[in-house]
């Protein structure tokens, strides 16, 4: 059997990240509990994993099982028909609600084309 060794990092970028053990998140900690796998990728354990040690292996299961449940979603999406809006309709769009929301552009910030 493999051991896997969490260790405590210390972080400056105070974000959330996936919990490769149950799925949910970290919190935004200024260290973060890692491990790193057999290709050098980091991967990060939420504190509600770390506070249910026991928990561990049931909780990778559930989220294995949650994983399997989403790809063969995304396998029956791959099977459908997509009808979409163009590039250019979803560009419009865009604009349409930025002048709505705020207003044409003062003529000095206008980029001019070339």
């Amino acid at each position: 059997m493999t051991r896997i060794e969490v260790g405590l990092h210390e972080t400056n970028l105070l974000t959330r990240f996936p919990c490769s053990v149950c799925g949910g998140t970290t919190d935004k900690e200024m260290v973060l509990a890692e491990f790193v796998d057999d290709d050098g990728d980091r991967h990060q354990v939420c504190v509600r994993c770390l506070q249910a040690p026991d928990e561990i292996a049931s909780r990778l299961i559930a989220q294995a099982e949650a994983r399997e449940a989403w790809a063969a979603w995304i396998r029956g999406l791959a099977s459908q028909t997509w009808v979409l809006p163009t590039y250019d309709q979803y560009v419009k769009a865009n604009r349409d609600v930025e002048l709505r929301v705020f207003g044409p552009e003062p003529p000095e910030l206008r980029l001019v084309a070339s």
